[in-house]
């Protein structure tokens, strides 16, 4: 009889320990850098210790006259005064470290959609960026989309990712943090904004776009 409670003991031991996970190892969740969804604009954003503002989005849609066709822009504005003039230079140039090379420090992407021109989250092809002030400039044009309406019911995803120089390391590897910025627009309760016509475009914006075009014809 004794000899059976003491095994009985030994197995009640047994199951709460593996009930309660004391034998299981203990998980780390590392820090590869912040995510945060962009909510107003301006929004303020981190490059190390030093702030990056995104001060503007705009969206805006054509006609070409050659053709029945539509086609979207987008333009992304970020402010950079807070970065010293080497900084604007690095956060925009391909980094070259121990682990090969790395691309922009800032980068943007763009995808959208429109339900009246039959486009499901389409990635908006980049056509120019370009230094402005202080600021720096992403323009967006899909010139491979051919729209038989305007794209007044766009819908966007626009992501943000900052690389820092502070790294991490996870089993062993070390690579850069990365912050993170996503902005839902006319979708998702996210920021409303409305698709203008082309003529709308700064003409500075216009000038460099026609450059990015020319370059992509090339």
């Amino acid at each position: 009889m004794k000899k059976t409670i003491a095994v009985l003991l030994m197995c009640s031991t047994f199951v709460l320990s593996a009930c309660d996970g004391s034998s299981a190892p203990p998980t780390t969740q590392v820090d590869k850098g912040t995510h945060e969804s962009i909510t107003e604009i301006p929004f303020t954003m981190k490059y190390n210790d030093k702030d990056v503002i995104l001060t503007d989005i705009s969206f805006y849609d054509t006609k070409l006259t050659s053709s029945p066709t539509w086609h979207p822009y987008m333009i992304a504005r970020f402010d950079l005064s807070a970065l010293t003039e080497d900084e604007r230079q690095l956060i925009m140039e391909p980094d070259f470290d121990r682990n090969g090379i790395r691309g922009r420090d800032l980068s943007v992407d763009c995808n959208y959609t429109s339900e009246q021109n039959d486009v499901e989250f389409n990635m908006m092809p980049s056509i120019a960026t370009y230094y402005d002030g202080d600021g720096v400039v992403f323009a967006f044009y899909d010139y491979n989309v051919k729209g038989r309406k305007d794209f007044s019911d766009l819908e966007a995803r626009f992501d943000v990712h900052i690389t820092q120089d502070e790294k991490y390391e996870e089993n062993g590897h070390k690579d850069h943090k990365v912050n993170e910025y996503t902005c839902y627009i006319n979708q998702f309760d996210g920021l409303e904004i409305p698709v203008l016509d082309e003529s709308e475009i700064p003409a500075s914006d216009q000038h460099m776009i026609a450059q990015g075009m020319q370059k992509k014809m090339q």
